[in-house]
């Protein structure tokens, strides 16, 4: 049985990196489009890599596969970000 303390993370989680998909789609669609500053996508990129190095490591899959999810949406924001 999933417990709403389990129901609560997901929701939490798809809430935090959803926030990223409209930048993500903004980027991609117009490359005038006005990006983040950069110290901020690589501040949350380096803390989502090194929070998903300590999920790994301590075997805790939520986490593992929460901060990975957002290290890969932040690297996406990233290069669009580079490639403009």
């Amino acid at each position: 049985m999933v417990s709403h303390s389990d129901i609560l993370g997901w929701l939490g989680i798809a809430s935090l990196h959803g926030a990223a998909l409209p930048t993500i789609l903004s980027l991609a669609n117009n490359p005038g489009a006005i990006a983040p500053p950069m110290s901020l996508i690589i501040m949350v990129w380096l803390g989502l890599l090194l929070l998903g190095f300590k999920a790994l490591l301590e075997h805790d899959k939520f986490w593992s596969f929460a901060n990975m999810t957002g290290f890969f949406l932040y690297s996406t924001i990233l290069a669009l970000t580079l490639g403009n």
